[in-house]
């Protein structure tokens, strides 16, 4: 007979529940033993329905268990006692603990029962999660504290290697090319493996890593598998004794910055390996990347953004230290720049004086390299302090330096320039290093003023003291001037530069709108009926080489909006480095206009 016994309050319950009746014999011996009601927590165990399991025999669904459960069910029902034990479970396979106790209807049990070694496997779970979790945490805390870095990086290789009982642990850090940088644990008498380490290119261990895991991490216990595989990396773990190795790549910024390597290590049943080490390597990760966050922002504030050297900042800094340090040495300290830098950036644009400016600072650095401090400490100013440069041997140096021949190329065309250069010793022209420098700034003065293209070393007839540069620049010349003025080369007829007056007097709108005017050419500016006599007329005197009645030149312009006018203009022809024969052109306008 199927049982209405239905405890409602009891369907939730998240542990195997059941309640049962006891059926006994005339000799109240016991008969049967009935499901009432079921959880869904005790069907999923038997692995059956619930329909399946009310109005059952117990001994039907658990057949082996007969001999053991009837004594506890007779008691429990009749003689209402409570039952709180453990017993193999024949028919499960497993370990159970459980409650069995009487309830209000008469002839009828309730039990409880969880499986002991599911329980057992939990707790192991949750403790080895604990342990992992702690140790991790304790890793993060380190490598998000304000300890050095490089002492950070050491702790947490020191809590792990510990934890996992490894010979060692290392990180492997790098740029892209070979492995930069090691922070390596070892055990007390084992022998490190930092420089071996240092030497791999990181090209083999990311091959490695890629070809030879779908993980993404490489475990290996028997390194003898790796000598056909990868030879090199066979030999230098080979040499250091390792048997077993466990290889997790660290990244920045999405790509490959390092790796966290252990080796000889123990699995600890109380750790979740895999889990500590992915997560160890992810907050290595975040500080690798950190770390490199502040470095190059460290090298920005220190660097010149377009030439790559020292800034004034970085210099003074480099610079200071070297002169604390070298206090009873002889040095030399240089100050230079490019000759007529106004010029090249006012005729080419800034463009091109940057060029001018990355060629000199590549001329410094091969010239000098790391034998000097050398930094952009001004628009077109270069700094240096001589290492190793004694007072026997700076001049000819300079000499050679400041001789050789500088260029830079723009649309494959080359264009030299040259610069000058002032020098002090320590401490013959100065003690304290502002001193140094203004010394060496007056020499350069005094070669600016004098010749350029040239070197002086600083004596006391030359003004001490923060020079002034004296001179206006090309712009403001050019543009200031009553009258036109423009330049073009005297064989191509390419314009070259032209004012704001030039650009005026063709009613057009700035530089570019006049060049595309005139087509970037003389022959574009003279009235097409003029220009062959125009042309003609200033090679004649040119060629007269009688300056002192070169006449001036008269014809016609015809400017955007149309009109017709009447212009004067007197050439100089010179010969530039740059360009070779060049016109330097004033034009008096106003001479009428045709209507």
């Amino acid at each position: 007979m199927k049982s209405n016994y239905t405890p409602n309050f009891y369907k939730d319950i998240p542990i195997p529940y059941f309640v049962c009746r006891v059926e006994l014999n005339l000799d109240s011996s016991l008969k049967d033993v009935i499901f009432s009601y079921v959880n869904v927590e005790f069907c999923h165990v038997a692995s059956k329905k619930e329909k399946d399991l009310i109005g059952k025999s117990f001994f039907e669904i658990f057949p082996k268990s007969y001999q053991t459960w009837c004594d506890e069910f007779y008691r429990a029902a009749y003689l209402k006692e409570k039952f709180y034990n453990f017993r193999f479970l024949g028919d499960l396979g497993y370990f159970i603990a459980y409650s069995m106790a009487p309830t209000d209807e008469e002839g009828h049990i309730s039990c409880v029962f969880f499986n002991i070694d599911e329980q057992n496997k939990k707790s192991e779970e949750l403790k080895k999660a604990f342990m992992t979790d702690d140790l991790t945490i304790r890793i993060a805390k380190i490598l998000n504290s304000n300890i050095p870095y490089s002492v950070a990086m050491n702790q947490v290789l020191k809590e792990l290697g510990r934890a996992i009982d490894s010979d060692r642990a290392y990180i492997l850090e790098t740029a892209g090319i070979k492995i930069d940088n090691v922070f390596e644990y070892t055990k007390e008498d084992v022998p490190s493996n930092a420089h071996q380490l240092k030497n791999i290119p990181f090209s083999i261990l990311k091959e490695w890593t890629n070809n030879s895991s779908e993980n993404g991490y490489i475990e290996m216990d028997d390194m003898d598998a790796l000598e056909d595989e990868n030879p090199y990396l066979y030999e230098v773990f080979h040499n250091a004794l390792v048997s077993r190795i466990f290889v997790y790549p660290l990244y920045s910024e999405g790509k490959a910055s390092g790796f966290l390597c252990v080796d000889n290590y123990s699995y600890d049943k109380n750790l979740n390996f895999l889990k500590l080490i992915s997560d160890t390597a992810g907050f290595i990760s975040a500080r690798v990347a950190n770390h490199i966050l502040v470095k190059r922002l460290e090298k920005a504030s220190k660097s010149d953004v377009l030439t790559g050297l020292l800034n004034l900042y970085g210099f003074g800094e480099e610079v200071q230290a070297f002169y604390k340090a070298n206090k009873k040495n002889r040095f030399v300290y240089a100050v230079m720049d490019i000759d007529d830098f106004k010029t090249i950036n006012d005729l080419y644009g800034h463009p091109i004086g940057d060029l001018a400016l990355k060629s000199f600072s590549k001329a410094l650095v091969r010239k000098f390299g790391a034998k000097a401090i050398i930094a952009r400490t001004g628009g077109d100013e270069f700094s240096i302090v001589f290492k190793e440069k004694s007072y026997d041997n700076v001049e000819e140096t300079l000499r050679e330096f400041v001789k050789a021949d500088k260029h830079y190329t723009y649309k494959g065309v080359t264009y030299p320039f040259t610069v000058s250069l002032g020098y002090a010793i320590y401490p013959m022209d100065g003690i304290q290093l502002q001193d140094l420098y203004a010394a060496a700034d007056s020499a350069l003065y005094h070669v600016k003023f004098h010749s350029k293209n040239d070197f002086e070393r600083y004596n006391p007839s030359m003004m001490l003291g923060q020079r002034q540069r004296i001179g206006f620049s090309l712009k403001e010349i050019t543009n200031n001037v009553p009258g036109v003025i423009f330049i073009y080369q005297a064989e191509s007829g390419r314009i070259l530069y032209a004012n704001s007056d030039c650009i005026r007097m063709f009613d057009c709108e700035n530089q570019d709108d006049f060049m595309n005017y005139v087509g970037y050419n003389f022959k574009g500016m003279v009235y097409s009926e003029d220009y062959d006599r125009v042309e003609q007329s200033i090679w004649e005197q040119i060629h007269s080489n009688d300056k002192e009645n070169r006449e001036y030149v008269e014809y016609r312009i015809k400017t955007k909006k149309g009109k017709i006018k009447h212009v004067r203009e007197l050439g100089h022809f010179v010969y530039d480095e740059r360009f070779g024969n060049v016109f330097y052109v004033l034009v008096i306008d106003g001479l009428g206009n045709d209507v």
